[in-house]
């Protein structure tokens, strides 16, 4: 009974929640950024691990090799492959309003904060920054078939998902004091938050490939037949 219970919730699974669960993506999110003035966060390239970031509040840049993205609240960035990139300040450090500022790490708190500000006002952006490991075969499946860059705005295409409900909640445990079982809710929060970006991406222009085929209504039952 158990087995049969078990194939037809497999058959019920959307396509996308099937290739996640056969990747065995596992989300950690690292860090809570909040930092002002001039700064520069250089990321080195990861080896079979995804990384994120998405904006809470404010803007900043992304800097890649060859172009730059401009990020806003509400933006989630993620690099399949864990390519090398940086976050820099919005306006470029050599402004005249604008110094260099080296952030600290403070690891009190539930979830480490990054800063090189006083008080959360003084701040010009607020971030998340994670990264998710997978598994080989059905994990390179899902980073292969990716954009080498993907970027939505979760605020525009996702407004009735229950996000904000989600970030309070991711808030409120990142921001205390660690308690028994915060990094598991804090990581499953962000689980959450990787699946809402990845349903969320079919509404961007995107190359063809993978993700606009689980996507797509017409052929969802074809994909999970095939996965």
């Amino acid at each position: 009974m158990r087995d049969l219970l078990e194939f037809f919730r497999i058959r019920l699974m959307d396509a996308l929640s099937r290739l996640l669960q056969l990747a065995q993506v596992q989300v950690l999110i690292d860090v809570r950024c909040l930092l002002g003035g001039g700064f520069v966060l250089p990321h080195a390239q990861l080896r079979q691990e995804a990384v994120f970031h998405h904006v809470l509040a404010g803007q900043c840049r992304l800097q890649l090799p060859g172009r730059e993205l401009q990020l806003q609240t509400g933006d989630f960035v993620l690099l399949p492959l864990g390519g090398e990139h940086a976050l820099r300040s919005a306006l470029p450090i050599r402004s005249a309003t604008l110094r260099m500022q080296e952030p600290v790490m403070q690891t009190e708190l539930a979830l480490p904060l990054k800063t090189n500000v006083q008080v959360q006002s003084d701040a010009s952006v607020e971030l998340l920054c994670g990264r998710f490991r997978y598994a080989q075969g059905a994990g390179q499946l899902l980073t292969g078939w990716l954009p080498e860059v993907l970027h939505v705005n979760l605020g525009a295409v996702a407004p009735d998902s229950g996000l904000p409900v989600l970030l309070q909640w991711l808030r409120a445990e990142a921001q205390g004091a660690s308690r028994p079982g915060a990094h598991a809710v804090i990581d499953g929060l962000g689980q959450a938050l990787l699946a809402l970006a990845l349903r969320a991406a079919p509404q961007s222009p995107l190359p063809a490939g993978l993700l606009p085929l689980l996507g797509d209504a017409r052929l969802a039952a074809s994909m999970r037949a095939v996965l």
